[in-house]
């Protein structure tokens, strides 16, 4: 039975008028970095609130002021932004890792003051921190500690205590997201969080937990930008976009298919930050020459359209088995080949990468053969010109649009307050 497609405007007019019934809801977000500065969390949760906003709902976000010449308020996309500075002891706390105090480095004053202040004067129904950073969570939670009649509904887009990373404090922060899930009305989470969840010592709470996918399936328009990056259309363009950091996101695999690689024609653009991996990069450089081209950071913009202007996308997986990088979807949305490395068999990205016709996954853990090396060639050369229309790849990951994501987090909030 075909599926009659609901617009993204026909659901924000239901809204609409369902809010036009009622009082508007006032929902305050709390993030670490946000509009007009553009990371992977920023693209999720300014995809929420510019849903939210076409529903009706009166959306305020409170970030940090990360650049000096930016206001400490001012509207964008209909959205109220306040930002304040870090705290001293915060900034203190972030540069130790948290390593010798338990409870206070998971509290930013500045934060806790100000969220104090704007729910009390705006009146705001509900208080949304997101995770990562947990900091954002936690001064939120000390804000409930002391006010525990304001509602707040976490949204953890990375895990928390579950992390491999914080092994070493994995007691405290256990504690702390259990006290989380219990002051909390409700919260929302990634699909791989609330499956471990199951089976960890948080199932008591999975009542309160709602699962969500990334909103990030939506149409891409290229648009000219100042730091556009043109590839030479003489070559088969492989392009990387995104943070690299050295802990989850090694490029030693890749870099090595690439070496091995006796087609001239196949380049690597590597484009956005990256922590550490300086020495990998110089040594690839070094053997790789014109073949590997890192150009650095680009404006969101020019992003896109390097999206949409590559011949093949590059996703180099992560090693944390509870986390699904939202790049994959913004690579899905774009509609071009993609060439998926993952580091094991039950790596979440899979389960997306699977059902995409253009994709070719690839086994990290395994030698780079003439076999392998044979296959991500021919990849390249037989899908350089092919690519899927958005209607296709929409109708193919229907859960995972802006308008669907966007449609549940509502539905969630209202659920919250009732």
């Amino acid at each position: 039975m075909k599926r009659e497609k609901i617009s993204e405007s026909s659901l924000a007019s239901a809204c609409s008028r369902i809010e036009s019934g009622k009082r508007i809801m006032k929902v305050l977000f709390v993030a670490y970095n946000y509009l007009p500065n553009i990371d992977a969390n920023v693209r999720i949760v300014s995809n929420i609130c510019k849903h939210l906003t076409h529903c009706g709902v009166d959306v305020s976000i409170l970030t940090y002021l990360s650049d000096r010449s930016l206001p400490c308020e001012e509207v964008i996309e209909n959205q109220q932004i306040y930002r304040v500075k870090m705290s001293f002891f915060a900034r203190v706390i972030r540069r130790l890792k948290r390593l010798f105090i338990a409870e206070a480095s998971y509290i930013d004053s500045a934060i806790e003051k100000k969220v104090t202040r704007l729910v009390a004067e705006n009146n705001m129904d509900i208080v949304v921190p997101v995770s990562q950073s947990i900091e954002c969570v936690g001064s939120v939670l000390a804000v409930v500690r002391k006010n525990p009649d304001i509602k707040f509904m976490p949204y953890f887009l990375d895990p928390f205590s579950t992390s491999p990373f914080n092994l070493s404090r994995k007691a405290r922060e256990t504690r702390l997201e259990a006290e989380i899930y219990e002051r909390c009305v409700k919260t929302v989470l990634t699909n791989e969080m609330y499956e471990e969840n199951k089976e960890n010592s948080f199932k008591n709470y999975l009542q309160k937990m709602e699962p969500l996918s990334f909103p990030n399936v939506q149409k891409l328009c290229s648009t000219p930008a100042e730091d556009d990056i043109v590839f030479d259309k003489r070559y088969i363009n492989c392009v990387y976009v995104g943070f690299l950091y050295s802990d989850i996101r090694s490029t030693k695999f890749f870099f090595g298919l690439l070496k091995s690689c006796g087609n001239n024609d196949i380049v690597f653009h590597l484009i956005g930050g990256r922590d550490g991996l300086d020495a990998d990069l110089e040594d690839a450089k070094h053997i790789l020459g014109k073949r590997l081209i890192i150009h650095g950071k680009v404006s969101g913009q020019a992003a896109v359209n390097a999206l949409l202007n590559a011949d093949v996308l590059i996703n180099i997986g992560n090693n944390v088995t509870n986390m699904v990088p939202s790049k994959i979807f913004e690579y899905i949305s774009a509609g071009k080949p993609i060439v998926n490395t993952y580091k094991s068999p039950g790596c979440p990205t899979l389960k997306y990468t699977e059902k995409y016709p253009l994709c070719l996954d690839l086994l990290e853990n395994q030698d780079i053969s003439d076999g392998l090396v044979e296959e991500f060639e021919k990849f390249c050369v037989e899908n350089k010109e092919k690519s899927m229309s958005y209607e296709y790849v929409e109708a193919l990951y229907a859960e995972h649009t802006v308008e669907s994501v966007g449609m549940r987090f509502y539905e969630i909030l209202r659920q919250s307050l009732d």
